[in-house]
């Protein structure tokens, strides 16, 4: 089954909402290190995030998620963009894992929104006061956007899933809702998935089942893949940055040529000599490389 996103309203309810399930991604994003389990599962986890927080940005190009700690897990980083395009990175201290839970000391949450164009990057942050990625995300929500959120995720070996209600703001155009206690039933409804159930039927399918007795309507929808921003590009903007005499001894140190793997889909990009000299110095003759 396809890695998907479907959004929908329960109009009659006043609510939006969003569910996703992936697969494929969650594998291409594990299979470039070797994570614990612990950490697959919040890698796993927010992906799923991102992609259902993407879901209610309008003229955003692309979401990122990021989870800091001081201890265990130093960095997640999850992105979703416009396009249904994901990926994802961690960094830990694997001797600090084993007593490490989310919510520790110091843990903060991270959500940054780039714009496609015209508006300004804006991000938002938390400090982490629960173990739940769901509950981290219900109160950024609460806290940073102030809309009235129900969000659930759910991972195991086979791949992650994840389920976002929200209260619509009277003034986005929709009326009084008729039902004034559908906010409180949906959320009900929701909170009635079984484990089992979240990667056994398909996302629209168990969207329908959940919401039988309501008016449901769908809004979009759109399949998800992993996809990677490194470019060449920007990998020479970083040796530039990174200064001649520092590339010159990293040269050297490697026979005369320098690789630079990419951290989340692991492309090596390769200079030689000749290569980065042109980077200080273009248009450089093969006679004239860095010494």
């Amino acid at each position: 089954m396809s890695d998907q996103i479907y959004g929908f309203m329960l109009p009659d309810c006043g609510v939006r909402g969003a569910i996703v399930r992936i697969e494929r991604v969650a594998d291409e994003v594990l299979a470039q290190d070797q994570y614990p389990d612990k950490v697959q599962q919040l890698l796993k986890q927010a992906l799923v995030a991102s992609a259902l927080v993407m879901s209610g940005l309008k003229h955003a190009e692309r979401i990122a998620l990021q989870l800091q700690s001081t201890r265990g897990l130093r960095l997640l980083l999850a992105e979703c963009n416009d396009h249904g395009g994901m990926r994802a990175i961690a960094k830990f201290a694997l001797d600090e894992l084993s007593d490490w839970t989310l919510g520790a000391v110091g843990d903060r949450c991270a959500i940054t929104v780039e714009p496609r164009e015209g508006d300004q990057r804006y991000q938002g942050i938390i400090a982490v006061e629960s173990d739940s990625m769901s509950e981290v995300l219900t109160q950024y929500f609460a806290r940073s956007e102030q809309i009235p959120t129900w969000l659930a995720l759910h991972s195991d070996a086979q791949g992650a899933a994840g389920l976002l209600l929200q209260r619509v703001p009277e003034q986005g155009g929709l009326q009084q809702p008729l039902d004034a206690d559908g906010w409180n039933r949906v959320q009900h409804l929701a909170a009635t998935i079984r484990s089992d159930e979240w990667l056994l039927r398909a996302p629209n399918e168990l969207v329908a089942h959940v919401f039988f007795e309501e008016n449901l309507e769908w809004t979009g929808f759109r399949e998800l893949s992993f996809s990677c921003r490194c470019s060449r590009a920007k990998v020479e903007a970083m040796l530039v940055q990174l200064g001649h005499d520092e590339c010159v001894e990293a040269l050297n140190g490697n026979h005369g040529v320098l690789e630079v793997r990419c951290e989340f889909c692991a492309r090596p990009y390769r200079f030689d000599a000749i290569d980065a000299e042109r980077l200080f110095h273009p248009g450089v003759s093969p006679s004239h490389v860095l010494q």
